[in-house]
């Protein structure tokens, strides 16, 4: 089954399974908030649950200060929740098999890329 995903308000369904690779972002507020996620315009609705692909550090690497202090005021302030965040993957020393790193309770697990 193909992953979807709102990408500046478009579906698109992707070939493979990705959702471990994408960030979620919540509004916990009861008002829209608009500059707080990827892709200028976007419009975060009350209890919205925003998906990208990619990792939000980055995207806030790349952003101005005032981005990047409102986000995290927001989510300190409880506005805003980060959900989930991209899957870290790891490779043994000859690439020649891809794991994803999963928390489960307080131990780490290993399983299969999202994309197998």
């Amino acid at each position: 089954m193909a992953f979807s995903f709102d990408y500046d308000k478009t579906i698109f369904k992707l070939p493979v399974q990705v959702e471990c690779l994408c960030t979620k972002i919540k509004n916990l507020s009861s008002a829209p908030l608009w500059y707080l996620v990827p892709f200028h315009g976007t419009t975060l609705g009350a209890g919205e649950v925003y998906t990208f692909i990619g990792n939000l550090t980055d995207w806030l690497q790349r952003k101005r200060y005032r981005t990047r202090n409102g986000l995290l005021q927001a989510v300190g302030d409880g506005k805003v929740a980060i959900v989930q965040l991209p899957v870290p993957h790891v490779t043994n020393g000859t690439v020649t098999k891809v794991l994803g790193l999963n928390a489960a309770g307080n131990a780490f697990t290993v399983s299969d890329p999202c994309w197998q």
